[in-house]
Order: structure tokens, then C-alpha cells, then sequence
């Protein structure tokens, strides 16, 4: 029974089913289907929409969860909408402690439910798939209180050395490199260096895509990067793609709207790459240099041994903080086309040569044991 169209409640009059994996939030349902969880049973707990179910087990759990529960502090505080937001928790708790899994796993990473659900479900193993970069930004502030994860499959040891040095609680990391690189690693590994377009730029929308004022310097220096791309583009005569953020099944007003900044940016010149799952990284194979701001792709790809270059013109410096190795910072039109050029003249293998073991401390791919396989292997561990 559905419940409101804007609330996106399902009441079920049923207990939900018990199984040993439960993968929290549908997101890549598809890809951990076939890759992780091929043969293996699991249960979706989504919330979108939010499925109650009214049975006897799971109303019993949800009681005994709140045995300890300070009402007091709620109410004299008039705190009612976070006291819906905890009980809340707390009925998804007892859904989760009734289905009773082995391991929960998500592949979103910072989901501050996920990490509550992990400090406070017994008896579970939580797995988290890092599926992004976490910029110096976010990172200082999340609640270091309220952070928690007990397994995390991170890019690689750059990442582990961030979250420790912002105190985050983090039982076991495993630096393993990307899911969905180790994927195309796995499918597309011989067409890593079919360089059809000169230049790939990776989409991070547009400003108007965007409705969060504090990322405003973010995509200032973004389109400042564009602008400095598109001539950059028309000087030396180059082709482009851009990758696409927005998949237009899904987000067709924002796909537009991006389609559109792009062609006026580029004056049409540019291959504009429709999103489609994996079609990010698949064009990323098909260029010669890849670039972005704050994205996760270019990382990915670089641990393919991809050119790359980050740029950030924001004056916090708080979105990006890699090695100049592949990190270029001046808002300077000249020393951006220097840097640029310079990259895409250097010698392919002087390149790997160069960045080799800064490549492997960033995204730290096992070729004998992709990410996918990896994460099998531990799931397995606790069945």
C-alpha cells in the first residue's frame, strides 16, 4: 500500500524477508548484482520508497530498541522533528536486527544512516564502498562523534591517510581502488589507450545545476576552467568530449540544462557523451588527457594509468588537495595552456614512469584481485 505520493511510504502488512546480505540503498543495484553478489541471495532494504512493515518481529525489536531511550531530552528541547528523524532510526534499526544479516553493505559510503546503523546494529559486519572523492571540505564536517564504519573498500592508501587524519572512526580499511574501475579493468582493459579524442572533460553540472550555495566558489573556478578549455580547444585546433553528469532518463531538466551550457561553451564543438552507468569511464578510455575539478573519474582512470589534471582555481583550496604531480592550481590562462601542453606532449611512458607510485598510493588496483572479486572474497569470509 502506498502512502503519499510526497511522503514515498510503503506500508507492508508482512514481515520483510530474512537473509544473510542485506545491501542498503538500491544505488548500483545492478552492478553489485553481477559482480559481487552473482549466486548469492541477498535482500534490498530501499528507502525510496520507505517500506514499514507492521508484523510482530519487527515492532517487537523496534520496543526493545527504545528501552533506553531519552524522551525527555526531545521534548523540553522541542526538538520533535529530530525526534522523528531518530525513532525513525530506530524502527530501521529493528527492521534490520529482525532480517538479521551477516553483512549489510552500501555503496554509499557517506551516508550518515549507514554509519548510525553500523555504531549501533550488534551482530552484523557493515561494508562500505567508497563510490567518490571526499573533499577536505566534507570531511571536516562530519560529525567525528557520529562517523562510523567497520569495513570500508577505499580507492587507495591516500584515501585511508585522510580519514585518519581527520580522526574518523574506521575500523578496517581496505584500499583496493574503485568498484566501477576495477569493472572496466576487468571488461575493457585493452582499450585503455584508444585515444580517439585529444581532451576528455569530466562534467560536474553547472552552477545552475546546483542549489547548495557553499559550493558557489567551487563552480566559480569550475567555469573559469571551461573558459580556459574552450580556448585552450580553439588555439590549438584539438578534439573534445565531454563527459556528462546529468542522465537524461532521470534528471531531463538538468540534462538539458547541461547539454545546453556545454554547446554554448564550446561553440558546439565538443562530443557531448550522454550518462549511461559505466559510459563516463568508457569515454575516458577513448581520450588522450583527462580533466576535471573535483571528480572521482579522474582518479579512477588515472590508476589505469590515464594522463590526468585536476584544476582548482578556488581560493579555500578545499575541493582538491592531490600532488601537483596532477594538480594544477593558477588561475593564469598562459600557465594553464603551459601545463596542458606539457601533458599532452610528454612521452606516454615517461608519464607512467613518473607518476607510477604516486598511481598506485591514490587508486591502488590489484590486476590478480580486482575490487569486485575482493570484496566476493571477504563477503564469503563471513557467511
Amino acid at each position: 500500500m502506498q502512502v503519499g505520493k510526497h511522503l514515498n511510504i510503503q506500508v507492508c502488512f508482512h514481515a520483510p524477508r530474512q537473509s544473510n546480505i542485506v545491501l542498503f540503498y538500491e544505488n548500483n543495484i545492478d552492478l553489485i548484482k553481477r559482480y559481487i553478489l552473482t549466486d548469492i541471495p541477498f535482500f534490498t532494504y530501499s528507502t525510496k520508497p520507505e517500506k514499514f512493515y507492521f508484523c510482530l518481529g519487527v515492532i517487537s525489536y523496534f520496543m526493545r530498541s527504545l528501552k533506553n531511550f531519552d524522551w525527555k531530552e526531545f521534548i523540553i528541547k522541542k526538538k520533535l522533528k529530530r525526534l522523528l528523524g531518530i525513532l525513525l532510526n530506530h524502527y530501521r534499526l529493528a527492521t534490520l536486527e529482525y532480517i538479521n544479516p551477516k553483512v549489510v553493505i552500501t555503496y554509499i559510503d557517506n551516508s550518515e544512516l549507514f554509519h548510525w546503523l553500523s555504531r549501533n546494529c550488534n551482530g552484523s559486519e557493515f561494508f562500505a564502498i567508497q563510490n567518490g572523492n571526499r573533499t577536505n571540505w566534507e570531511l571536516e564536517r562530519v560529525s567525528k562523534n557520529d562517523y562510523y564504519l567497520k569495513h570500508f573498500f577505499c580507492f587507495g592508501n591516500y584515501d585511508v591517510d585522510r580519514f585518519k587524519a581527520f580522526n574518523l572512526k574506521i575500523d578496517d580499511f581496505y584500499p583496493i581502488g574503485s568498484l566501477k574501475g576495477g569493472i572496466i579493468l576487468s571488461e575493457a582493459a585493452k582499450h585503455i589507450n584508444n585515444n580517439k579524442y585529444d581532451i576528455c572533460f569530466i562534467s560536474s553540472g553547472t552552477l545552475e545545476t546546483k542549489s547548495k550555495e557553499f559550493n558557489r566558489d567551487y563552480y566559480l573556478s569550475y567555469e573559469l576552467l571551461i573558459t580556459y578549455l574552450a580556448k585552450f580547444i580553439e588555439e590549438f585546433d584539438l578534439s573534445i568530449s565531454v563527459a556528462l553528469r546529468f542522465d537524461k532518463k532521470y534528471f531531463p531538466g538538468l540534462s538539458k540544462l547541461e547539454k545546453e551550457h556545454f554547446d554554448c561553451k564550446f561553440s558546439k564543438k565538443a562530443d557531448l557523451i550522454e550518462m549511461n552507468r559505466l559510459s563516463t569511464y568508457f569515454n575516458a578510455l577513448d581520450s588522450s588527457v583527462l580533466i576535471g575539478s573535483g571528480t572521482s573519474v579522474l582518479a579512477e582512470c588515472f590508476g589505469f594509468g590515464k594522463k590526468i589534471l585536476y584544476c582548482d582555481f578556488s581560493e579555500r583550496k578545499i575541493y582538491n588537495n592531490h600532488d601537483s604531480m596532477v594538480l594544477f592550481t593558477e588561475p593564469n590562462y598562459d600557465s594553464f595552456k603551459n601545463r596542458l601542453n606539457e601533458l599532452i606532449n610528454e612521452p606516454y611512458d615517461k608519464y607512467c614512469e613518473r607518476t607510477r607510485d604516486y598511481r598506485s598510493y591514490v587508486m591502488n588496483y590489484n590486476m590478480d584481485c580486482l575490487p569486485h572479486v575482493f570484496i566476493r572474497k571477504k563477503i564469503k569470509e563471513y557467511l
